[in-house]
């Protein structure tokens, strides 16, 4: 069951990077196919509107998959702070709660983008364990992949190997083992990272316990102490930066791990793009950020008491002009002498939730707010902030909730593109002996390329070899195929471009 269950996990994950990297690409260079009416996956389209429909006042979303009440009727799940049936009350006690980012923020970018970004699963996509021709990963992923990086500028993939992994951590953990030193006689691997740094970098080290590595704390305090020339190190460089943002260079300059997680054009100016032998990038944080939210920068300005972090414009290769960065987070510090414990202080005069300066191995008069949360979310981080530093004068200033941003109704029909583009695929025979999938390989016209079963070839998989073994060595789930198609009506579900965006599941 459990293998199962991991097969379908990363099937669909790898089908959801796949069309989340296409519909982005899209956006920038224009393209899709379209047309014809609809039939068996009208259904789909018209469960997956009527259910963006249900506005939840705005503050909360319901979804194909959410919950329904005892007469069969979808639930809203309310974002932070909002409760009742659709979402409409608000507790006025409730902390603003910046501790950790939520991709939830890129919820009104996709849903500005609903027709270009659905996509309607037929109930038979990718029954099978292969894709053709039996690689483990999509090769037409890969392509996007290379060709995004390549549109945005911020990274040089000609002659590297693409890995996937599930989520960047995994990938990161993957790395430091594969640096570190497999030699049983020798000292493990000292494994760095320049303060402030990102905490998982010291929790995955220390969790794995590994005799061959081992967290060594900040690179500049080892440098000062140490010789890299007969120590193994393995150095992190997070650029930007988590916390501060700040576009960060290796100090030792040997065995390098580059996390550009948040090394896109909405968090920070692009001057170049990354060229190194090891470069992790991650698709949650690849679209939305608006770059309007920093502006409590103006709140801090008024203040004595707290400082955020300075900003630096930089020329953007991908805008063509030079801005500032807008961070995905905001790096404070409480400047009063006596206040020492900066999260502290924030929630016991503001109501709000940071992370201390201690995880990211600074001091705790440092304190990380995130400000890649909902609409909600940030409009209730910056009424605190602004109540909290107008308290330094005397005052009371508030500002308005701004109407609840992330929310609102999709115009209708968005989801016909989706649900044309499904069946125009899905209707692609392959002699019988094979399938087009919408995530599949495309021909030098931009047209699906069927992906034969075992020992059929040909365009469209037409011809049969004579020599091909019977092969009965596995099993293979392709056999389930007829049953979907049967149910085709049934059986299809569409997701919108914002299908749960967030980490949590309804009150979870």
């Amino acid at each position: 069951m459990a293998k199962t269950m991991k097969y379908w996990y990363g099937s669909f994950l790898l089908s959801s990077i796949a069309i989340n990297i296409l519909f982005t690409i899209y956006l920038y260079v224009g393209g899709g196919r379209g047309g014809g009416g609809l039939s068996w996956s009208e259904k789909a389209a018209a469960e997956a509107e009527a259910v963006a429909a249900i506005s939840c006042s705005g503050h909360g979303r319901v979804y194909v998959d959410s919950s329904v009440d005892s007469e069969g009727r979808l639930v809203c799940e309310c974002y932070d702070c909002y409760t009742g049936i659709d979402c409409s009350q608000i507790s006025p006690t409730c902390p603003a709660n910046a501790d950790s980012g939520d991709p939830i923020f890129l919820e009104p970018f996709w849903m500005q983008h609903a027709t270009n970004s659905a996509i309607l699963i037929s109930g038979w996509h990718r029954m099978s364990y292969r894709y053709d021709d039996n690689p483990f990963m999509s090769t037409q992923l890969e392509n996007y992949i290379r060709k995004m990086h390549s549109i945005v500028g911020n990274a040089i993939t000609e002659g590297r190997y693409i890995v996937f992994g599930i989520g960047s951590s995994q990938l990161l953990s993957a790395a430091v083992y594969a640096l570190s030193s497999q030699n049983s006689s020798s000292l493990p691997s000292n494994v760095l990272a320049s303060v402030p740094f990102y905490p998982m970098y010291k929790t995955q080290t220390v969790f794995f316990n590994s005799e061959n590595f081992q967290f060594e704390g900040d690179t500049n305090a080892w440098q000062s102490n140490n010789s890299t020339n007969n120590l193994d190190v393995v150095e992190f460089v997070t650029s930007p930066n988590n916390p501060d943002g700040e576009l960060k260079k290796s100090v030792l300059g040997g065995k390098t791990i580059y996390d550009h997680a948040y090394y896109w054009p909405h968090f920070t100016p692009i001057p170049a793009p990354s060229d190194h032998d090891l470069m992790v990038f991650t698709l949650s944080k690849l679209t939305g950020h608006a770059g309007v939210r920093f502006g409590l920068t103006s709140i801090f300005s008024k203040s004595t008491r707290f400082s955020i972090q300075k900003r630096h414009p930089l020329h953007c290769n991908f805008f063509n002009e030079t801005r500032l960065p807008s961070p995905a987070y905001a790096w404070v510090k409480c400047e009063r002498e006596e206040e020492e414990d900066c999260t502290a202080v924030l929630l016991d005069a503001g109501n709000i939730i940071g992370r201390p300066g201690s995880w990211f191995g600074a001091k705790d008069r440092y304190v990380r707010l995130s400000l890649i949360k909902s609409q909600d979310d940030f409009e209730l981080l910056m009424q605190r902030l602004t109540e909290l530093v107008s308290l330094e004068n005397g005052t009371i200033d508030t500002i308005g909730s701004g109407g609840g941003g992330g929310g609102g109704e999709c115009a209708l029909s968005w989801s016909e593109k989706a649900a044309s583009e499904a069946e125009a695929v899905a209707a692609i025979s392959c002699s019988g002996h094979g399938r087009a999938y919408l995530d599949g390989s495309i021909d030098s016209e931009g047209r699906p390329i069927c992906e034969c079963y075992a020992c059929y070839t040909g365009i469209d998989c037409s011809q049969m070899s004579s020599s091909c073994a019977a092969d009965a060595n596995s099993g293979d789930p392709i056999f389930l195929e007829p049953f979907w198609m049967q149910h085709a009506a049934n059986s299809a579900v569409l997701i919108p471009g914002w299908h749960r965006m967030g980490y949590r599941y309804g009150d979870l």
